[in-house]
């Protein structure tokens, strides 16, 4: 079979002769022109684009360093300029776990101890009358017999 067959089948192969392919690459000068300007634009505008981003980085890195050198005693803030260039942070210290255990447990103490020193004026307030006199009721006036049937009066 010949490279410019193509598909191989039944009557291919009776023929035996197969014609020439033929390659038609079609040019317009309208198209060209215009993808010329769109690619000229678009490497133009991405890079600004790039620049202006790496040139807002490196202001933003040298403010950061500006203000941590007044201060060159803080670790912290050297630490998180490194990580914000790439490094990697540091792992959390290990602790014990019966240290933290007993941690723990002093810390649920003192909120125990903290919630009852709170509690105690709201019971003090709650348990103090002063100058309190009873209510009395006054009962409304009626005729009516019902209302008053079973009930004990005082007499005077």
């Amino acid at each position: 079979m010949d490279i410019n067959c193509g598909v191989e089948t039944l009557c291919s192969k009776l023929k035996g002769e197969c014609p020439p392919v033929e390659i038609i690459n079609l040019k317009t000068k309208k198209k060209l022109k215009r993808v010329v300007k769109d690619k000229s634009l678009n490497e133009n505008s991405s890079n600004s684009k790039i620049n202006e981003n790496v040139n807002l980085r490196k202001l933003q890195n040298e403010i950061f360093k500006f203000t941590t050198n007044f201060d060159s005693r803080n670790s912290k803030a050297k630490e998180q300029l490194a990580i914000k260039l790439g490094a990697k942070p540091r792992k959390k210290e290990n602790i014990n776990y019966k240290l933290l255990k007993e941690k723990l447990r002093k810390d649920a103490e003192t909120k125990k101890n903290q919630e009852k020193l709170f509690q105690l004026p709201k019971t003090m307030v709650r348990t103090s009358k002063t100058n309190k006199r009873p209510i009395m009721k006054r009962n409304k006036l009626s005729n009516d017999i019902i209302k008053n049937y079973g009930k004990i009066k005082n007499k005077k």
